[in-house]
């Protein structure tokens, strides 16, 4: 299935936003497109700071031209996006379960960034409150301050 309107993620603070004994962070953290499609599912958990930091780093690395294809996983379950540049500030988002695909959009770099850029500081803001980090809220930070430059420049050529 094909869409060409906007797919965002999502993350919630709520009773899955916890952290482990490991140090590990867990949370609620999916996309979905607002007509009531979501993946992996609505409400889906998984290791948060992490897949932000690879999704901000996969994003970065399209945004920038320095790859034109990108595979982001969930670290619990067999799920995974794959990100394809389309030319012309456009993105292709593939969404995957064990190698099928399930859902595909195509929408403006621009829009995924700016949505990736408020999760990520949703999420730094609400670990920082707790008190939390580890090597992903660094990377993630990290992978901000290189997003919010990529939006300046996408908004300057749209």
């Amino acid at each position: 299935m094909l869409h060409t309107k906007e797919v965002r993620l999502v993350f919630q603070i709520d009773e899955f936003f916890k952290r482990a004994k490991s140090g590990t962070i867990w949370g609620t953290v999916y996309f979905e497109d607002g007509g009531g499609w979501a993946f992996p599912d609505r409400g889906w958990t998984d290791i948060v700071a992490g897949f932000v930091r690879a999704w901000l780093n996969a994003l970065v690395r399209i945004a920038d031209g320095i790859s034109s294809t990108e595979n982001v996983a969930f670290y619990d379950g067999p799920m995974e996006i794959e990100l394809n540049a389309r030319g012309n500030g456009i993105i292709e988002t593939v969404f995957l379960c064990r190698d099928e695909q399930q859902f595909t959009a195509e929408q403006e770099m621009l829009g995924i960034l700016i949505n990736s850029v408020r999760i990520g500081e949703k999420l730094i803001a609400a670990c920082e409150e707790r008190q939390w980090h580890d090597n992903d809220t660094v990377a993630v930070m990290s992978s901000l301050t290189t997003c919010r430059g990529l939006v300046a420049r996408y908004k300057e050529i749209t």
